[in-house]
């Protein structure tokens, strides 16, 4: 066989090679037949199975019982899968990965992803997920992940899907996991937020398995401020004496009250699924495992929130839930007008609002975007420069006053233990940074402005001090670079440019294919968010309206003033 010599060495999947002039002649090995059929047994290992098991199951009735009846009770097992929609989803999603898995493989071969021995990857395993498949790769000796990579258009048109992703494992490169996306998760019109249903009639948490991951608030191992050694904070002693409740009540449409087991709400979905008996819930349990990431119910739920706590902001591409933990972190929210800034910064005022251990500030230059949430704020400063270099002077006299304690008892940042003397995170939460340091007042105002902003960013996550701030273009006459680059967290909404999106999300990104410039216009509230993963992923936030934001803000002003009692 003979091949040009300008192919790139990933596309001669041979293991001998000699080069001419123009020309390179290989040399396949030969593959033993047995191996031949045993990696096509394995292959079809899901058919094999699946036509060993009808076999095995025909003999067994025919055996226990005339033909006639096995035929008919054959046909009754059919009817119930077609006829039940959660069944039916089940195999039909399972053949579905099956499927997937066998063109991924065609895929690779036919553009020749193979190493020098003509072996191609070994599919490990496929499953159903929330927004279409994914396969696990192996991939043997002279493959590298960078060629599965560079095949992501390919893979999605050979298995009928509207997107591709491969992502190569942390800990083994050699293990890559590849995403067949066939939906689009952020494609509806809304997601419901958690923070919805923390009701202001009762004040207590949400019924487990609503799809929001509750975890115990960190045992701090630090001393309280001024104290001597405490082995647990009685405010966290007394939040975490809530037991979980095995049943759920509700008010049908005719105000009949109702009871029952608990439901589950599937995560990002907002869909409740009740259970009323005890053979349905086992099944719809089983399902929902197959179906959904599995979420975490362990923990008893807190009868508030807590800062502490992870902070729903929405759902990603793979239609999973999206939190972030803002304690000891600072964020930054930027896109064009109209993307959505206003609605994921309200998930996070939200969350602060009704978590009574922190206390909340709100620089507001509109007057009316943040105002909906100025009940429970321990201070609100409107479109007034002077006020807000007033609010950030008496933030960083608090900031020293805590380091001075810290340095006093020999310790390096606060803990939830502190909370008890008084000794509480401050969310400071700024919308339209740029009315402040670059529209109003003088520019000594305005650099005095910026200057407190840059302390607290950069010297509060120690002490507590956590600024949220949100602008429509973070450039260096609005926030300074020096600025910007302290923000550990960064939410790029829809932006015009890739030099925009740049500036939000940090330089380069835009080159590695992360730019918030091509997220549709009418895709509000989507975005790009770098946390924790060390990589930008697209989410969409959640959505609270008005009457919701002020409900919840009567509710957390209520829960402040009870605590405060």
């Amino acid at each position: 066989m003979a091949r040009s010599a300008s192919f790139s060495a990933r596309s001669r999947p041979f293991l001998r090679a000699s080069r001419t002039d123009g020309f390179e002649i290989i040399t396949a090995p030969t593959t033993h037949p047995a191996a031949r059929v045993a990696g096509l047994a394995i292959r079809l290992r899901a058919e094999i199975m699946a036509g060993l098991a009808v076999v095995a199951g025909w003999l067994l009735l025919t055996t226990w019982m005339p033909w006639g009846a096995a035929l008919a009770l054959v046909a009754v097992v059919i009817a119930v899968l077609a006829a039940v929609p959660a069944l039916r989803r089940c195999v039909s999603r399972r053949a579905m990965a099956t499927m997937t898995r066998h063109r991924l493989r065609q895929v690779l071969v036919e553009r020749r992803c193979l190493n020098f021995s003509r072996a191609a990857p070994l599919f490990l395993w496929s499953h159903p997920t929330e927004v279409g498949e994914t396969v696990w790769l192996l991939l043997r000796a002279g493959i590298s992940p960078s060629e599965v990579e560079g095949e992501v258009e390919w893979i999605a048109s050979g298995c009928f899907a509207r997107d591709a992703r491969v992502t190569p494992t942390r800990r083994m490169t050699a293990l890559v996991k590849v995403d067949v996306i066939r939906r689009d998760p952020l494609a509806c019109e809304l997601i419901a937020s958690e923070l919805d249903d923390w009701t202001a009639t009762t004040g207590e948490a949400p019924p487990r398995g609503t799809g929001s991951f509750r975890r115990r608030r960190p045992t701090g191992t630090g001393r309280a401020l001024g104290t001597e050694p405490v082995r647990r904070s009685p405010l966290r002693a007394r939040r975490s004496t809530s037991t979980t409740t095995s049943r759920w009540s509700s008010t049908t449409p005719s105000g009949r009250r109702r009871t029952g087991p608990r439901c589950r709400t599937v995560a990002g979905t907002g869909r409740t699924m009740s259970e009323p008996t005890r053979l349905r819930a086992l099944l719809r349990d089983w399902v929902t495992a197959v179906r959904t990431p599995a979420v975490c119910n362990e923990a008893p739920a807190p009868s508030v929130l807590s800062i502490w706590d992870p902070i729903h902001l929405g759902v990603d591409e793979y239609g999973r839930a999206v939190r972030v933990t803002l304690a000891y972190r600072n964020a930054l929210l930027a896109g064009e007008p109209g993307a959505g800034k206003s609605v994921g910064l309200n998930c996070i005022v939200g969350h602060a609002a009704l978590a009574t251990d922190c206390g909340l500030w709100l620089f507001d230059g509109k007057l009316v975007e943040l105002g909906l949430w100025r009940t429970c704020a321990e201070r609100f400063v409107g479109p007034d420069l002077d006020d807000a270099i007033d609010a950030l002077g008496a933030l960083q006299g608090e900031m020293d006053r805590r380091y001075e304690l810290l340095d006093t008892e020999r310790r390096r940042k606060i803990t939830p233990d502190d909370a008890v003397h008084g000794i509480e995170p401050v969310v400071v939460v700024l919308d339209e940074v740029a009315y402040y340091s670059a529209t109003v007042g003088t520019k000594t105002q305005r650099e005095a402005f910026s200057v407190g902003v840059r302390d607290l960013v950069a010297r509060g996550r120690a002490a507590g001090i956590i600024v949220v701030a949100a602008t429509q273009r973070p450039s260096s006459d609005i926030i300074p670079t020096s600025l910007r680059d302290l923000f550990g967290y960064r939410w790029a909404f829809r932006c015009t440019t890739d030099s925009s999106s740049d500036i939000v999300l940090g330089a380069g990104w835009a080159t590695r294919g992360h730019t918030a410039a091509d997220i549709a216009p009418e895709d509000k509230g989507v975005g790009l968010l770098l946390a924790e993963g060390g990589e930008p992923r697209r989410i969409k936030s959640a959505y609270l309206s008005d009457e919701q934001v002020y409900a919840l803000a009567d509710h957390a002003t209520g829960l402040r003033a009870r605590d405060a009692a």
